[in-house]
């Protein structure tokens, strides 16, 4: 087995809740951090045998697609296989080990591994209205505060 190594890395801005990122998809994130990590590492898109990228909170339907749009975004063809990961705060590393996984495999000679997250734009849902709500309150659910809540009743994490 050949050494693997990490050739580049691209991030984007760290914004702050509710500001200039807020209306950002996280798969517009995710693609442009793509490109850049691309771009720097001189591997061309076409190259890339293998996509994973941690992603917890849907805010859209792409976001539930969030490897391949950010792949296909960047160049990437879509014939590369594109996973998501979603182990939480874990979601970019677990990434990233199942990256180096396939390619110690053989599955790929290079992968693209990464995390995006916008939690300015983490929604509210309202369960009862799938059905119908026919009497009473309901109430919303704020998935990025639910995101880091310890569903075991332990606190924020």
């Amino acid at each position: 087995m050949s050494e693997i190594v990490i050739l580049d890395g691209a991030r984007t801005a760290i914004g702050t809740f509710g500001g200039s990122l807020a209306n950002t998809p996280a798969t517009t994130l995710g693609a442009t951090a793509a490109k850049a990590a691309l771009e720097r590492s001189g591997v061309a898109p076409e190259k890339i045998g293998h996509v994973a990228i941690g992603h917890v909170i849907n805010a859209e339907p792409r976001d539930m697609y969030v490897s391949r749009v950010t792949a296909m975004e960047a160049g990437i063809p879509q014939e590369a296989p594109a996973m998501n990961v979603n182990r939480l705060c874990g979601s970019g590393m677990q990434a990233t080990i199942s990256v180096i996984q396939s390619l110690m495999l053989g599955d790929a000679e290079f992968g693209l591994a990464g995390g995006v997250e916008n939690m300015s734009r983490g929604p509210y849902v309202v369960p009862s209205i799938r059905w119908g709500q026919k009497m009473g309150d309901t109430n919303a659910v704020d998935m990025m505060v639910g995101t880091l809540t310890c569903p075991f009743g332990t606190g924020h994490m």
